[in-house]
Formats: structure tokens, sequence, C-alpha cells
């Protein structure tokens, strides 16, 4: 292999990480000016889809640990987006609901999701955009 290309290879890691970062900022700026904290909206966009939810049920949706979404709900509960309640069928089960304040940014928060993701591909072509998605499937497949 090249320098040239050990360094293209190289710079992929740096490359991902920065686009990440990039987006993160600019979701975190859009939803911040409506009281949701960057990572709040997947939890959300969860709870739009269907209502009542175990914090179980969402750790596995969301594919991340148990003591994230446990804090996450916390801070949505704190500032009232989300309330838990015991399961009335299992009391040992809480279920997580959206509250109205929560349920009011269903009419926001997808489409300023949309909103960022138009604006981090703005310029690509369909094909390009198509290519970006495969190569960063292709990226997640090699490491899993």
């Amino acid at each position: 292999m090249t320098e040239a290309r050990q360094t293209t290879h190289e710079q992929v890691p740096f490359a991902v990480k920065g686009a990440f970062k990039a987006i993160h900022g600019y979701t975190s700026r859009v939803l911040e000016a409506h009281g949701v904290h960057f990572g709040q909206h997947y939890l959300l966009m969860e709870l739009f889809r269907e209502d009542g939810q175990t914090v179980g049920g969402l750790t596995e949706r969301l594919g991340v640990e148990g003591p994230t979404v446990v804090k996450t709900v916390q801070r949505m509960e704190a500032t009232g987006l989300v309330r838990r309640q015991a399961d009335p069928a299992d009391r040992r089960r809480v279920l997580v609901y959206l509250t109205p304040q929560g349920r009011a940014l269903e009419a926001v928060v997808p489409g300023l999701l949309a909103d960022v993701a138009r604006q981090a591909v703005a310029g690509m072509s369909p094909a390009e955009v198509a290519a970006l998605l495969r190569a960063l499937s292709a990226i997640r497949a090699n490491l899993a």
C-alpha cells in the first residue's frame, strides 16, 4: 500500500468524527431553541412513534445503554417533556409517556431533523448521498 493511500485511509476516522461533530453542533443549536438537548430527540422520536414505552424497550430500540436512557428520561422529566408512571399490569416496570409539552414537539422536531439532514447533504447529488450512506453502512458492518 502506498503512503498516499495509507494517509487517505487514516483520514477516514477523522473525517467521520468531524462530520459527526458538525452534525451534532448544528442539531444541538436547532433543537435547543425548542428546549431539547442533543440526544433527547432520539427518545422523542421513539415516543412519537409509540408513547408509553418501558425504559428497557427504549434502551433496546435506541441501541444505547440503560443508564443513558434513564439519565435522559430523568433530564426530560425535569424539564417537563416526559413523565414516568408505574405499569398498571406490572408495578415493577416503569412506562415513559410524553407530557402535553413533549407531545407538542411532535409538530416541530421531525421537521427540524429533516432540515438538518437536508442541510448536511446540501449540494450533493442523490447518487452522492446514496454512496455516502452505503459507505457509512459498510464502515459500521466492518467494525461490528
